[in-house]
């Protein structure tokens, strides 16, 4: 790294450290660390989280050239906010090299090892720091369980986890040179648009870059860097926002909507009262003039910055102001169901490398600094190995409703709904293998695939039951726990008069049911037992019943 004007940093990098002593430490380094998520990851077996059957059926139904919708011949409807992970998903589909659980798992580790390298890099090359604190550093990121969970559920954390590594990596180079940092600014652009396509959330990364382009310009120099990384992030971002509306008719993913929060009632009121081109202008507006705003508030705190002392310490703990912001997202997105931190995984990469880069800093008159690093090094290592086994273990006895179980029962149903014949709708809240298998129509209670449903969810019972009952009318219907509670089906007279129950389960006779397969009761027979009975037909009297196999 000698003789050139490029750097992580001018002035904490560690000259000492040739290029090929660097890359054999950091590799190194991230090869224990990927072998140790690996061997954790193992534990899950082949589990895989349903949700990423989701972004399995759009994926394929792409590469099949039915374009992103989640059933063939439905209407585009984008139920996911992975859009990078679907479209890298569907080129092993389209090669007819993709298997549900093995290509995933097998994706989300090469972006795992690659993470750990660029993270190794920046935690090793940034500041004298022994290479052993960078292999103990992401040894305790991928004992976390969180991470090697989620790293691992064939959703796309671990690409999500890849791309802000690599946006940190960029935001990190430093040069005198204008046309090299312009070229850093555009590729910092670009690289927090893809992470934005993977989750939408990313976009809060955005004001690093333009704090520290604050930090680093003279007073004379013109900002043309900072327009330059602004707009490598906004013309993408607004021919995305074009495209949804073109493709989708709508400007947000309608996961969006599906999700309760504030923010998703607001804009579901906007787009119901305004058209909707004229609704999607206002919001690539009113986003571009915040997204500039930000750009040079920011890029003006930093050169209010630049003069203070304590200035020159942000390079060298770039991960901090990275950590802190994926605390902010975690913390933003923490109403989500999903166990174990599903939204944490950058905090998982950041927190360990910047919490041991301050404890070495800060003791180096410590006597003994080696000594004392490592053991404290080694004992929050062992802290986190415990916590994690503890976690893990408990996880894999009750994980998150898996991708195979879904499967299964859509395979139960089908099976059960098959005398009816194939033009038969289905609702049910477990979505992913139930698109999968494409045994028949899925209509989404969870309404991630669903417009009308998705923003009605939640948020008014009497409309999303008569827009079930009586505009929808699916011929079967799947629930359990809370939403068999979130419908108030299980108490419901006219979902009773409707419905007959192929099956049920209650906590006794007496209560209510907590999970039942119906099916209308027009299309089937039902018995003195009161429960439907699809594999006989419904002009059979009674005595056919008992006389049927």
């Amino acid at each position: 790294m000698k003789n050139c004007d490029i750097s992580l940093s001018i002035k904490f990098i560690n000259k000492d450290k040739e290029p090929f002593q660097l890359a054999r430490a950091v590799l190194v380094a991230a090869f224990i660390s990927t072998a140790i998520y690996i061997v954790h990851s193992s534990f899950l077996g082949s589990w895989v989280v349903d949700d990423a059957g989701i972004s399995f059926a759009y994926a394929r139904n792409l590469a099949e050239g039915q374009g992103l919708v989640a059933q063939p011949g439905a209407v585009p409807v984008e139920g996911f906010t992975n859009l990078l992970w679907v479209l890298l998903l569907s080129i092993p589909m389209k090669l007819h090299a993709f298997d549900p659980v093995i290509t995933p798992k097998l994706i989300s580790g090469f972006c795992v090892a690659l993470s750990f390298i660029l993270i190794g890099y920046l935690l090793y090359a940034s500041g004298s720091r022994p290479p052993w604190l960078t292999a103990c550093s992401l040894s305790i990121s991928a004992g976390f369980t969180g991470f090697a969970v989620w790293g691992a559920s064939g959703l796309e954390n671990a690409l999500y986890a890849l791309l802000v590594s690599m946006f940190a990596f960029v935001s990190s180079i430093q040069t005198n040179s204008e046309r090299r940092r312009m070229l850093r600014s555009v590729a910092a652009g670009i690289v927090l648009f893809l992470v934005f396509c993977t989750r939408p959330d990313g976009a809060l990364y955005f004001w690093i870059p333009p704090f520290f382009m604050g930090t680093e310009e003279d007073s004379k120099r013109r900002p043309r860097p900072l327009v330059a990384y602004t707009a490598a992030f906004v013309v993408p971002w607004l021919l995305l926002t074009l495209f949804r509306l073109l493709y989708f008719h709508d400007v947000f993913p309608n996961t969006f909507y599906a999700k309760r929060g504030e923010g998703s009632k607001i804009f579901a009121s906007l787009l119901l009262r305004l058209p909707l081109y004229l609704a999607g202008i206002i919001i690539m507006t009113v986003g571009v003039i915040a997204i500039a705003a930000i750009a040079f508030g920011f890029h003006a705190l930093g050169r209010k910055l630049r003069q203070r002392a304590f200035a020159v310490h942000f390079r060298r703990y770039i991960l901090g102001l990275f950590f802190m912001t994926s605390i902010l997202v975690y913390d933003a997105l923490r109403g989500d169901w999903m166990p174990e931190y599903r939204y944490a995984t950058p905090a998982f990469l950041f927190g360990p490398a910047i919490v041991l880069a301050i404890l070495w800093d800060i003791s180096y008159r410590v006597r003994l600094r080696r000594a004392l690093a490592a053991a404290l090094s080694v004992a929050l290592l062992a802290a986190v190995g415990t916590t994690s086994f503890r976690h893990t273990s408990r996880f894999v006895k009750s994980p998150a409703i898996s991708f195979a179980s879904v499967r299964e029962m859509t395979l139960r149903i089908a099976h059960t709904i098959e005398p009816l014949g194939s033009d038969v709708a289905v609702l049910t809240p477990d979505i992913g293998g139930a698109l999968w298998e494409k045994r028949y129509r899925v209509i989404d209670l969870a309404g991630l695939v669903d417009r009308a449903i998705g923003r009605t969810i939640g948020r008014d019972r009497q409309r999303i039951r008569d827009h079930l009952l009586n505009e929808i009318k699916p011929e079967g219907v799947w629930l359990h726990s809370f939403w068999m509670r979130m419908t108030g089906f299980n108490i419901d007279p006219a979902f009773a008069e409707m419905y007959a129950p192929v099956w049920e389960e209650r906590p006794s006779p007496e209560s209510p049911p907590t999970a039942g397969f119906y099916l209308r009761r027009d299309l089937v027979y039902v018995g003195p037992d009161g429960l439907a009975h699809p594999s006989v037909s419904i002009k059979k009297s009674p005595l056919s019943l008992s006389q049927s196999p």
